[in-house]
């Protein structure tokens, strides 16, 4: 059984799957079924446990567009009936249908009403003999052939690189037919021969322009040589993981090596290696061999082809396309392991020019610059990340064991636009040497895209023991040195430096020279100034702008010093002051002391004093106080008030109590002197009905209100 990259096979479990990779050289074969799930086996295996599928049958349809087919089991049931013929090698009973076509795309209920749609219809079908139908047994007839489609049809609207594609496909399954020994029939040999003629157009991709070179060798339509011709150096562009036939892959090569200026061709192609040296190397063993020669006759190292190995078909590179995940990552897998054997054991004998020697050099370089291609383009997933992880782990640790200069490693611009997971990777995976190289790179990126490289910066710096401030500011320098703002900055500074200011403005400036052009001569007279003017005046006790200050480190001492003097001084007035105060304390208490003997004195004398002022008080109160008595007694024997009035304001005359007002006067109300009895508030004149009482005071004193007269409204009645 022939075994090619995108063949169909059913598996030994009864599975269908797609070869996605064969490996010649390890003998393993890789496959992957619809649901992605990878199936990789010995090529012995699967020669004997494999059978190869035909595109046009039943199962490949079910795991290409499992929906169209169901559909098609209503809008064109004849042709599932051909399907399931070609799966079953071109006859098949009623039985064998029904075991092919349900549960899927038929359900089992609906069979039998099925089947009796179907079946008279087969009976007319040109593409069915039906003539061992009355046994039950039906046979694809000798118009059952498939169908192909129009050369014109056969150009996608797809493009590669600016050029259109064609439907690799169909092409596959064309070379699959002339394949065979039989002669092609009229029809097919003039359908070859208009896929053939899309090989000289050269908007169409090399590599679908070789194959339909290739079909018009292999059907016998043309020579090797015409074809050749045809494709001109555009064979160095053709891709071979797309070219899926060992014999084609061989006859690329061929082409390739007769071209007349090979060297110029692949001159044209800049400095990386021709596409189809670069194909070559990731299919391993034995075509990046083959590789190496070519290399050899076009002026190229091998070290540029060994790119290949891992920097190839990386499952989301421009030439890969979509990745079909996660079979292109279980692929990729096995040609990074076979990468690191092929690390660990080639080595290459090669004459060195300058020195006239022969020197055994490794293939590291080549495989590092793949390498790095692949950290720029493996198609990360959300879904698959630790097998994504693990892979771009394994790619940088390639990188860094290759035996390359690290100088070189990180001064080439595929690294400095890697994308965060391959720097990411390399700097999980770098050793310590590694670690310094890719500082710089670091910075600079972080410099460019602060908030993307956040993660990545604070990565490294746990990685390599590093202050991750002092990466900020380096990336902050390296902004500052590219910038305009410095000579703007020195332009500030030189201002104020002859004008000798000393505001706001004046200290900014300085604030801003000092970050952005500290080397400029003038930065540190000016902070120098500016400083002492500032310590000037905080020394003072004045209280400045609220500025930024820089001092110098002389500055700084010479501020301290006064600081330090005037400290010194106000501890010298403290200890006096101290001193003084415990003089004070001590007289203090002395006096406290002889107050305490004098109280005491003074309390024995008021004692004293007290008990002759309270019999002093209490004669002259009897001798105010007999007149009123008597008063008060002649006034029961005469029986007259009018009498005791006299006599008590008699007593009162002597006292220097005078009356406020006398009953039936009007005068100004004075609330001082006054006290309204009457209804309703108080008007500015008022009539006394009844007398006050004041004493008069001693010298200049007002006099005392003893009892106020009481007044009323004058005119209330």
């Amino acid at each position: 059984m022939a075994l090619d990259v995108g063949t169909w096979v059913r598996l030994h479990d009864g599975r269908t799957a797609r070869i996605i990779e064969l490996d010649e050289a390890a003998g393993t074969v890789l496959a992957s079924t619809p649901d992605g799930h990878p199936v990789d086996r010995p090529i012995s295996f699967a020669k004997l446990r494999w059978s190869v599928l035909d595109r046009e049958g039943l199962r490949v349809r079910m795991a290409t567009d499992a929906a169209g087919t169901r559909a098609a089991a209503v809008s064109d049931p004849v042709e599932l009936v051909i399907a399931a013929l070609v799966d079953a090698g071109g006859a098949a009973s009623a039985t064998d249908f029904r075991t092919a076509l349900t549960p899927d795309p038929i359900a089992e209920a609906d069979w039998p009403a099925w089947w009796g749609r179907v079946q008279p219809r087969l009976k007319s079908e040109p593409r069915i003999d039906p003539s061992q139908s009355r046994h039950g047994i039906y046979r694809l007839g000798m118009n059952a052939g498939r169908s192909y489609p129009k050369a014109s049809e056969l150009l996608k609207n797809e493009s590669r690189e600016g050029r259109r594609l064609l439907d690799a496909r169909a092409l596959v399954e064309i070379r699959a037919l002339v394949a065979h020994d039989e002669p092609l029939g009229p029809g097919e040999r003039a359908l070859v021969m208009e896929f053939q003629a899309l090989a000289g157009r050269p908007d169409v991709d090399p590599t679908d322009r070789f194959l339909a070179a290739d079909l018009g060798v292999a059907a016998g339509l043309t020579t090797s040589a015409d074809a050749r011709a045809i494709v001109g150096d555009d064979i160095l562009r053709v891709d071979l993981c797309r070219v899926g036939r060992s014999d084609s892959r061989t006859r690329a090569f061929e082409w390739a090596s007769a071209l007349d200026d090979a060297r110029d061709s692949q001159r044209r192609l800049g400095k990386a290696a021709a596409p189809l040296l670069l194909s070559a190397a990731s299919l391993g063993k034995p075509w990046i061999d083959d590789g190496h020669v070519l290399a050899e006759a076009l002026g190229v190292s091998r070290d540029a082809v060994d790119a290949g190995i891992l920097g190839w078909s990386v499952p989301g590179a421009p030439e890969s396309g979509p990745p079909k995940l996660p079979a292109d990552l279980e692929a990729y897998r096995g040609r990074i392991q076979r990468a690191k054997a092929w690390l660990a054991t080639t080595a290459v004998t090669e004459e060195d020019p300058a020195a006239g020697e022969l020197e055994v050099k490794t293939p590291g370089t080549g495989l590092a610059d793949g390498a790095l291609r692949a950290l720029g383009y493996l198609a990360p997933s959300p879904t698959h990340h630790p097998l994504w992880r693990n892979l771009m782990d394994d790619l940088a640790s390639l990188v860094w064991t290759s035996r390359i200069d690290m100088a070189r490693i990180t001064g080439q611009d595929r690294v400095s636009a890697l994308p965060v997971g391959g720097l990411e990777a390399l700097i999980r995976m770098a050793p310590g040497s590694g670690m310094a190289a890719l500082r710089s790179l670091v910075v600079r990126r972080f410099a460019e895209e602060p908030g993307e490289l956040r993660g990545t910066l604070t990565a490294y710096s746990e990685k390599a023991h590093t202050d991750e401030l002092a990466l900020i500011l380096d990336a902050a320098r390296m902004l500052i040195a590219k910038a305009r703002v410095r000579p703007i900055a020195a332009s500030a500074i030189d201002l104020v430096r002859k004008s000798s200011r000393t505001d706001a403005l004046a200290f900014e400036s300085a604030s801003l020279a000092g970050t952005i052009a500290a080397d400029h001569p003038g930065v540190a007279d000016v902070l120098e100034f500016l400083s002492n003017r500032m310590a000037e005046l905080v020394l003072a006790g004045e209280d400045p702008e609220p500025v930024p200050v820089w001092f110098s480190a002389v500055g700084f001492q010479r501020f301290a010093g006064r600081v330090n003097s005037r400290v010194e001084s106000a501890e010298r007035r403290m200890d006096a002051a101290i001193a003084s105060e415990q003089t004070l304390a001590e007289r203090l208490e002395q006096r406290e002391e002889a107050l305490r003997l004098r109280t005491e004195a003074l309390g024995a004398t008021r004692t004293e004093a007290g008990t002759d002022d309270r019999s002093a008080t209490r004669r002259t109160a009897i001798a105010t106080l007999r007149p009123i008595a008597q008063a008060l007694a002649d006034s029961f024997e005469s029986a007259s008030l009018a009498g005791l009035q006299d006599a008590v304001q008699t007593v009162l005359g002597r006292a220097k109590v005078r009356p406020i007002g006398e009953p039936g006067q009007v005068v100004d109300f004075d609330p001082t002197r006054h006290r309204w009895v009457g209804s309703g508030v108080s008007t500015d004149r008022a009539m006394v009905i009844s007398p006050g009482f004041a004493a008069e005071g001693e010298e200049d004193a007002n006099e005392i209100v003893l009892v106020p007269a009481r007044v009323v409204d004058p005119t209330s009645g």
